[in-house]
This record gives C-alpha cells, structure tokens and sequence, in this order.
C-alpha cells in the first residue's frame, strides 16, 4: 500500500520510507481507509526544513509498550 501525506499543506506531498499501522489497520487495501498510524519515518534531504529533524536518536514509545523503541542514527547509517 503507497501513502501521500500533505502535511496539511498543499505545496508539500510526502510518501514515508517507512511507516508502521494500527493491526486493526494491517489488512486494509486502500490508504484513505486507514484511521491510526503509530509510526511514520521519513528520510529528508539535508536541505528539509520540515516537520522534524532527528540527528542523534529516533525515539518511539508507543502507549502499550513498556519499553520505547530507541534508534541510534548513526550506528543505523555507519558503513559497513
């Protein structure tokens, strides 16, 4: 399933690297159809200015985790 996001713009259409759905959501065919996405990474340019520049570490905690879900950027991005 592709995705565009507007960011609640007009000027500006995005489609996530990678984006994680509500398992009441998984088995949907069609994108307008889907009510909750807990995650949505994506990997913009050096020259983005919007909506929100990790550099360091992404952080996910969603509410039923007990434990949040920590990745180091540079460590996911070192060459091998």
């Amino acid at each position: 399933m592709g995705c565009d996001l507007t960011w609640g713009r007009r000027d500006v259409i995005t489609q996530p690297d990678v984006f994680v759905l509500a398992p009441e959501d998984a088995a949907l065919d069609r994108w307008a159809e889907v009510r909750r996405v807990p995650l949505i990474a994506e990997v913009l340019s050096p020259s983005a200015r919007f909506p929100m520049i990790e550099r360091v570490r992404l952080t996910w905690h969603p509410t039923e985790a007990s434990q949040p879900l920590v990745i180091e950027l540079a460590a996911l991005f070192a060459k091998p």
